[in-house]
């Protein structure tokens, strides 16, 4: 629609004019008072101008016009009022952003399978390793030892480790390593420096 009807023009230039007209003219209601609805708009009177008329549509569509030029005037005053703030930090690009993301997800994924090779080996949950109650797969009971662990993964992982540790159970004790010198105690080098 061109903003005519009947052969009355609305005023030209005016925002909303076009869906105005058209919602009006299906209300019934005459350009003369679809111009006189944008009229009150642009000067601010539409609640006053139009709280009486005997049409609710007519009504209707001048609250929600006020409603909506009122918070466009109290946003324009606020962005006003506010004091222009500079970021606290200035954000990567995109791309640097992007990379780092799947950078961390590709960790994360190698964690999550390295957990779950050692849970694996050791017969743990490998969700919460027995220590959830509400864990979905074990409620709490999936603590190492608690299903038979995998005969290779446990060779291959824990295997080493306890030999580790019988070898330094068996070795014999090793010889206390020569310590420095207390500070408290006095060095005759220091003494001499002083003289």
């Amino acid at each position: 629609m061109n903003g005519e009807s009947e052969g009355t023009a609305l005023p030209a230039g005016l925002p909303a004019a076009e869906p105005l007209a058209s919602l009006l003219a299906g209300a019934g209601a005459d350009n003369a008072l679809a111009a006189r609805l944008l009229a009150a708009r642009e000067s601010g009177g539409m609640t006053a101008l139009f709280a009486d008329h005997p049409d609710p549509i007519v009504r209707a569509v001048a609250e929600l016009m006020a409603r909506r030029e009122q918070e466009a005037s109290e946003e324009r005053q606020a962005e006003a009022a506010a004091p222009a703030v500079e970021p606290a930090f200035e954000a990567p690009p995109p791309l640097a952003l992007r990379r780092r993301l799947r950078a961390l997800e590709a960790e994360v994924e190698r964690l999550l399978e390295i957990n779950d090779g050692l849970a694996a080996a050791l017969g743990a949950c490998p969700r919460c390793w027995g220590e959830d109650a509400a864990c979905a797969d074990c409620a709490g009971e999936g603590g190492p030892g608690a299903v038979a662990p995998e005969r290779e993964l446990f060779h291959r992982l824990v295997m080493p480790a306890v030999r580790r540790v019988k070898q330094s159970l068996m070795a014999p004790p090793s010889r206390p390593r020569p310590t420095s010198p207390r500070r408290s105690e006095p060095n005759p080098r220091d003494e001499r420096r002083r003289e």
